[in-house]
């Protein structure tokens, strides 16, 4: 499945406001690097692999 194309610097904003616009090229090489590793995934081995927990640090909850 082939994701929408983002602005790297948006999504940030969209979250911390105050992002600077110096930003955008080390967010725009990050958001690559995981395109990259995301599409390096062989699907057929996740197969009933239950994702991991994750805590989110905004609310403090899992």
């Amino acid at each position: 499945m082939e994701l929408p194309a983002l602005n790297p610097l948006d999504t940030a904003r969209a979250r911390f406001p105050s992002t600077p616009d110096t930003d955008a090229e080390a967010l725009q090489t990050h958001a690559e690097d995981l395109a990259a590793l995301r599409d390096g995934v062989d699907r057929d081995q996740l197969h009933e692999v239950h994702p991991a927990m994750i805590f989110d640090p905004r609310t403090r909850t899992t």
